[in-house]
């Protein structure tokens, strides 16, 4: 369905979230720290799950080279965190949050919408450019309808 990145330094945390995002058929990527998870970016996520406490490259600062980049700086980010508090989390480093231990179904229920959301986007974006209108509103390549 769509390609998942991981930064996670807990090899327990990555496995849980590999697994749940499998089941419900996406692609996973996995990084064990920041670093490695923006040189990840280059594979083409449809979103990121972020743990916050990590070495080299805790979750602010891969957010703020996140945001930095002109082609990844809209990507939907999942901060999952025990150390971090919600309010601090969404206004430093998240879209979503959510609190550990995580709850997967919450978790997969998120994803999934995140995706449905971000798929319906790219469609309406997609159909807008393949069907451009005049300046009067009309759609020259609309067929005339009933």
């Amino acid at each position: 369905m769509a390609r998942a990145l991981i930064v996670e330094d807990d090899l327990r945390q990555r496995e849980l979230y590999r697994e749940v995002l499998r089941a419900a058929g996406h692609e996973v990527i996995e990084a064990r720290n920041g670093l490695e998870g923006i040189e990840l970016l280059k594979t083409g996520p449809a979103l990121v799950l972020l743990d916050m406490m990590m070495p080299a490259a805790n979750g602010l600062e891969f957010r703020e080279r996140l945001h930095a980049s002109d082609t990844h700086k809209s990507l939907p980010v999942i901060v999952i965190s025990g150390a971090a508090t919600e309010e601090w989390a969404v206004r430093g480093a998240a879209n979503y949050y959510l609190s550990k231990p995580v709850d997967i179904r919450v978790l997969a229920e998120l994803v999934d919408g995140i995706i449905r959301r971000t798929c319906w986007s790219l469609a309406t974006a997609d159909s807008i450019v393949r069907h451009p209108t005049t300046h009067n509103g009309s759609n020259p390549q609309r067929s005339e309808g009933p």
